[in-house]
């Protein structure tokens, strides 16, 4: 029984590999045109807003022309 065991357990996983690999790179459906205009304004809105001074911390900040950045 342990052979058997032994050879039906790799190609069940590698079936079950097979049938995830599938359904994960099946095509997506196409979006309703509402949504996603809503999403790009709300993206574009976002990126527009000012970041609070205190939310960023100073270590955080890329290295400006004075501290040898570019």
């Amino acid at each position: 029984m342990t052979p058997l065991v032994w050879t039906v357990a790799p190609l069940l996983v590698t079936l079950l590999a097979i049938a995830w690999v599938s359904w994960r790179s099946r095509p997506r459906r196409p979006g309703d045109p509402i949504d996603t205009i809503e999403e790009h304004q709300r993206f574009r809105a976002a990126l527009a807003r000012p970041v609070p001074p205190g939310s960023v911390s100073p270590g955080s900040e890329p290295p400006g022309p004075e501290q040898g950045g570019r």
